[in-house]
């Protein structure tokens, strides 16, 4: 039997300021406060099922790109690039995917954020839909 392929049919990003309990150290960075990103996403499969699904991340400043030069919004800006990048490039596709495999999304050369940093925004455009298509 082979995977379900899907295709994603909408993306809505959302963000809510959080204030931590305590500061959280990490590396350079002690954080007191970072937004936090939500990601709804409709999935369709291919038998023409459709479900909305969701996923939601803090954006932790020096996380994934340790560059000094970089301030938070610096890299709060470089994940939220990411993940409308991500979104865009989930909604461009013209073919479903396979939920087991998914093929180069083409965001290998995005300027100004790292690799890892891209990786991210897909990351949460994947958890939305596994919480849409668990159990399917």
């Amino acid at each position: 039997m082979s995977a379900p392929r899907f295709q994603v049919a909408a993306v809505e990003l959302y963000e809510r300021p959080v204030k931590l309990r305590m500061p959280f150290r990490f590396g350079v960075v002690t954080l007191t406060a970072a937004p936090q990103a939500f990601l709804r996403a409709c999935i369709r499969l291919e038998d023409g099922r459709e479900g909305w699904g969701a996923g939601a991340e803090i954006l932790a400043p020096k996380w994934f790109d340790k560059n000094l030069a970089l301030s938070n919004e610096d890299n709060f800006d470089q994940l939220r690039l990411a993940l409308r990048l991500a979104s865009d490039a989930y909604l461009d596709r013209g073919a479903p995917m396979s939920i087991h495999r998914q093929d180069a999304l083409g965001l290998e050369d995005v300027p100004d954020a790292s690799g890892v940093v891209v990786e991210r925004g897909r990351q949460l455009v994947e958890a939305a839909r596994s919480s849409c298509t668990s159990g399917r």
